[in-house]
């Protein structure tokens, strides 16, 4: 198999879920100097969701020296998850000090798993496997050795289960590569354990409108943002398949550009001149198209004039720029409408037909990864319009209440792609007749990410990592 063909097989195991065979797809593509960058990062991706904490390491690191030494987000999230490791491993050994047994073995020995603590694992593990919580540990540390899936196929087998391990060993039989074995047991579980696993499985292979009953049903299912978010990235590939919403529906070009407001956020007052430059290249190629800048200041400001005081306890809450910008955005083109474009977001031709649509419509560019997901780096709305009122009510009141118990939240999925994606959902069936969705593709025909910028080579500057 080629490089190239390993790589594209590679990234469709990684978004099915099948994330051991995605590593090894990853790893045999990155010996190919010409695809050794997406590779590294697809199996730093692959090992973080697996909870190969060493496997990620490696791999992110691998992938910062491809970019030459530039922030790579993958490496600080596997940093972060290498740190949790250290920690869990204190408490769980703790635990299993003051009361050995099977119930704090096992996480003793799927902790060493994730580390690449494997001898230590296995000696821990020794040979009385009678509890299937011992039998789930020795099969994934089998895995882990490279020792094949069968273990867990002979696990799933065995009759009298409890429905929550079930639901563990599905999703790891999935990882694995197993994804009819896992999808015969996730059968057989609640909507709220068994559906993750059935539309993941599926994503290429099932009826989209299937996929779509099932991802809905999911989403109504979730406990937490994080599978809320997957199942909404998830309906709306199956939407998009299935053609309930469309892509590149853009009229013709308007006889006249209409004026527009174009809204920005920097986080100081001066942005450096390169930003300033990326700033002005919007209106440089749409005459009257107004910048309106924000930093944090100002921003915080307008915030609480349009949302009250959950608005500053919200703004205040936000854990870095990134997020900021997010609740800005939202507010901004909820109370006005127009424009929202990053400071990283280099626009290159005449844009006048998205912003006359942008007076009526929802207009934002969707991933080409799958699942999709909403990008949020441009935007278009007018005032009012229903999904930035769901995702800013959403945002708000996750702030407030993160502010509140000093946690800080998940910027991705609680202010950006993910928040949006799943105010999408929510308020497709309502709001589709005033939806314009744009490829990735049609999108960079006209905007470049500008990686060139200097603050991007700055890990303490840069909002991505």
């Amino acid at each position: 198999m080629s490089a190239a063909a390993a790589l594209a097989a590679a990234e469709r195991d990684l978004s099915s879920g099948r994330m051991v065979p995605a590593l090894r797809g990853f790893t045999l593509a990155e010996a190919d100097p010409a695809h050794a960058l997406p590779a590294a990062i697809g199996a730093a991706r692959a090992a973080l969701r697996l909870a190969w904490c060493d496997t990620a390491l490696r791999a992110a690191r691998r992938a910062r020296v491809h970019l030459g030494g530039a922030p790579l987000g993958e490496l600080p999230d596997a940093q972060a998850q290498h740190a949790h490791l250290r920690r869990e491993l204190r408490i769980c050994r703790a635990r299993l000090r003051e009361a050995p047994g099977p119930g704090n073995l096992a996480p003793v020995v799927e902790v060493l798993t994730s580390a690449g603590r494997l001898r230590a694992a296995r000696a821990l593990l020794g040979t009385d496997l009678s509890d299937p919580l011992l039998r789930l540990a020795d099969a994934g540390l089998a895995l882990r050795e490279g020792q094949g899936s069968g273990a867990l196929v002979a696990l799933a087998a065995e009759p009298g289960l409890p429905e929550w391990l079930c639901a563990r060993l599905a999703d790891t039989l999935l990882s694995a590569g197993e994804g009819d074995a896992a999808r015969a047991l996730a059968a057989a579980l609640p909507p709220a354990l068994g559906l993750p696993i059935q539309v993941r499985a599926g994503l290429f292979d099932d009826p989209p409108e299937a996929r779509l009953r099932d991802a809905e049903a999911w989403r109504d299912a979730a406990t937490d943002v994080s599978q809320a978010t997957d199942a909404a990235r998830h309906g709306l590939t199956a939407a998009l398949d299935a053609e309930r919403l469309l892509l590149d529906q853009v009229p013709r070009l308007p006889a006249a550009p209409h004026r527009a407001t174009l809204f920005a956020y920097w986080d100081s007052p001066a942005p450096p001149d390169d930003v300033a430059a990326v700033f002005a290249s919007w209106a440089r190629h749409n005459p009257g198209l107004a910048l309106r800048r924000f930093d944090r200041v100002t921003a915080q400001a307008y915030v609480g004039e349009r949302q009250g005081e959950a608005g500053v306890a919200g703004f205040d809450a936000c854990p870095n720029p990134s997020f900021r910008s997010n609740l800005l955005r939202a507010a901004a083109l909820y109370a006005e409408g127009g424009l929202y474009a990053d400071a990283d977001e280099r626009c290159l031709a005449p844009i006048a037909d998205w912003i006359a649509l942008a007076r009526r419509d929802f207009l934002a560019a969707v991933s080409s990864e799958r699942p999709h997901y909403l990008h949020t780096q441009f935007l278009g709305a007018p005032p009012g319009h229903p999904l930035l009122r769901a995702a800013l009510a959403t945002m708000i009141a996750d702030l407030v209440a993160a502010g509140r118990a000093g946690v800080a939240l998940r910027n991705w999925e609680s202010g950006g792609p993910g928040c949006f994606t799943r105010a999408l959902m929510a308020v497709r069936a309502g709001s589709a007749p005033t939806l314009r969705l744009l490829s990735t593709p049609a999108y960079r025909a006209r905007v470049e990410l500008a990686d060139d910028l200097a603050y991007k080579r700055d890990a303490a500057a840069n909002w991505r990592v």
